[in-house]
């Protein structure tokens, strides 16, 4: 639990260090556009790992739920895209503090897990806390506040596919497939909104794709 409770930390760290890249970026580019090179440049992160191994690492048998699970993420994502370029980053950070009582409810319901109580407590603190954070800002309704809810569906979804392909693969290939199936996605969701950026967002681009890719 310390092992996996320190992955989560420096999983979130890295998802919460792109988002203000994405926030200043999405001022100038699209936040399809911007989910499109997120896709490419979170699957370069797994090249090394390839090029050590080889693509036959990346053999699956169970292609469907890596296609699934990508449309979920990928509609995470761009929904997640469109909410902070319309809303104020803090408000959407503290609206998605829900998406841990989602995905905890969603594993209740489609993994057959049974939380102890303390889960039960910790989410009930969390949810509070966060409505105490959200109740300040939130005093005229934006609809970059839709998107987020949105997003933290799509994104429950996406992390329950997850745990179940966890059963049979490990996390690299998960997440190397995920990036992959994403790109051509992404971009036919981008491209009736394309411009392309110059070489400084270029490079913002790609730190975002490796934090992400990082993050997964």
């Amino acid at each position: 639990y310390i092992r996996a409770s320190l992955f989560i930390i420096l999983s979130i760290s890295l998802f919460t260090s792109s988002h203000g890249f994405v926030r200043g970026l999405g001022q100038i580019l699209h936040p399809f556009e911007l989910a499109f090179f997120t896709s490419v440049f979170s699957f370069a992160f797994y090249i090394p790992w390839l090029s050590r191994n080889g693509l036959h690492v990346m053999r699956t048998e169970n292609f469907r739920i890596h296609l699934i699970r990508a449309f979920f993420n990928a509609a995470s994502v761009s929904t997640w895209y469109l909410a902070i370029s319309l809303t104020p980053l803090a408000d959407a950070t503290a609206l998605a503090l829900m998406s841990p009582m989602v995905v905890t409810l969603a594993a209740i319901f489609f993994l057959g897990e049974r939380p102890r109580s303390r889960r039960w407590v910790a989410l009930g603190v969390g949810f509070a806390g966060a409505l105490v954070i959200i109740r300040p800002g939130f005093a005229s309704f934006s609809i970059g506040f839709l998107f987020v809810l949105l997003s933290i569906s799509c994104n429950s979804g996406s992390k329950i596919l997850a745990k179940q392909l966890l059963r049979w693969e490990p996390p690299a290939v998960i997440g190397s497939w995920l990036a992959l199936i994403q790109i051509p996605i992404t971009f036919a969701l981008a491209l009736p909104f394309w411009k392309w950026p110059d070489l400084p967002q270029y490079m913002a681009l790609i730190a975002i794709g490796l934090l992400v890719g990082g993050a997964h």
